[in-house]
């Protein structure tokens, strides 16, 4: 299960964007998924039209097959 609002879309994509626009020219791929779901994982449903649904929270997973540091740099 993954929260989406209808308006701004799921809480993961969200924040990756908003990680990787603060952090994405300084930290390594995989510290940018941390942080997303340290981020994601603090979040709680606050009003829904499930009632169900409301203060549930989510935790992302991410698994990596990388062998190497990955880093987005851009070009000045």
């Amino acid at each position: 299960f993954s929260h989406r609002e209808t308006v701004n879309g799921s809480w993961y994509i969200q924040d990756l964007c908003e990680l990787l626009w603060r952090f994405g020219n300084t930290l390594e791929f995989t510290e940018l998924l941390t942080l997303v779901n340290r981020k994601v994982s603090m979040r709680s449903v606050g009003n829904a039209r499930d009632p169900n649904a409301i203060g549930k929270k989510q935790v992302p997973c991410f698994a990596s097959m990388l062998t190497k540091k990955l880093y987005f740099r851009t070009n000045k």
